[in-house]
């Protein structure tokens, strides 16, 4: 195993090839580094007025910032995971959703593109088909193929026992299903 792992880091490589394999590797690093830069930097927020926050405690909205008569709902863990969880308005918590999983945006989308771009080269490079197969060459799936050849097993084994779970948790009154489906603002909500 200590083998393979110098391998999937290019030890095994010519000299020449080993110090592509680091100059890409230093770029993601730097990469990854400025993208997840940006998301901490980002101050998105949305307002909400005091009927948007039903289902929270007194406790949690007396602690935020307000805007006039609106209420501040940053993108910052606390806040968003306390929304995501028990506000009852499907509004607020689709509004902070797309602010949340926006923070960056489009700032890091360049980044993420050249991520991508770089990740695939440092497989290929290494000998793999996909960055998804250098991945999870160390792991018990080995590759990208069969990771897919068992969730789709698994999916057939487990539909029923879903749609029986889907129909109970879409019951609520507070969620409405998106073409038999539920939203992902609604996730974190329905499961709570």
């Amino acid at each position: 195993e200590s083998m393979k792992d110098f391998s999937r880091s290019g030890l095994d490589l010519p000299p020449d090839k080993l110090k592509e394999v680091n100059v890409i590797k230093k770029k993601l690093a730097k990469l990854s580094t400025e993208f997840d830069n940006n998301i901490n930097q980002d101050k998105s927020s949305i307002t909400v007025k005091k009927e948007g926050l039903q289902g929270l405690d007194d406790d949690f909205i007396n602690q935020l910032k307000k805007s006039g008569d609106s209420y501040i709902l940053t993108c910052d863990y606390p806040v968003f995971f306390k929304v995501m969880d028990y506000c009852s308005i499907e509004s607020t918590r689709k509004k902070l959703y797309l602010a949340f999983n926006n923070r960056a945006y489009p700032k890091n989308e360049e980044i993420l593109k050249e991520v991508i771009a770089l990740r695939d080269q440092l497989a290929r490079k290494l000998g793999f088909k996909s960055y998804a197969d250098l991945d999870i060459d160390s792991e018990m799936a080995k590759d990208s193929n069969n990771v897919k050849k068992f969730l789709l097993d698994l999916i057939s084994k487990v539909q029923g026992k879903a749609r029986q779970e889907l129909e109970e948790l879409s019951s609520s009154e507070h969620i409405e299903l998106m073409d038999g489906k539920f939203k992902p603002w609604d996730m974190r909500y329905v499961k709570e």
